[in-house]
């Protein structure tokens, strides 16, 4: 919602899709329903509410446009590594050029990673 926020200020055309990953199938199919308590309401500004949820029996959905840009997966790294044969120098370098090809084609293209524990 802060990165759709920060991208509706910024001019010309971006598509956002994120990726959210967990080993924990239950934790994946809780996010993908973006569905949340009514309790909400107490730290999220009534602006973002309005935009981004809709409330309906008591919680808060996150609306289309919002979880249209999300793809949800189950993964364990360690048993199934996204790049099982690459070293961390060579994802770089894939990472660096596909930004670069992407630049280059006039696409405006942002990459975040995070880690949650």
């Amino acid at each position: 919602m802060v990165l759709q926020e920060t991208l509706d200020t910024i001019s010309g055309r971006f598509n956002l899709q994120l990726f959210g990953t967990d080993i924990d199938n239950d934790a994946i199919e809780k996010a993908r329903m973006g569905v949340f308590p009514a309790s909400i309401s107490a730290q999220v500004p009534k602006d973002r509410l309005k935009r981004f949820f809709r409330e309906e029996e008591g919680f808060f959905h996150v609306k289309k446009e919002i979880r249209d840009c999300v793809v949800f997966s189950t993964q364990d790294i360690l048993r199934d590594p996204p790049f099982p044969r690459n070293d961390v120098e060579s994802i770089l370098k894939a990472v660096d050029e596909s930004l670069y090809k992407a630049k280059r084609s006039g696409r405006n293209t942002v990459m975040f990673t995070g880690y949650n524990s």
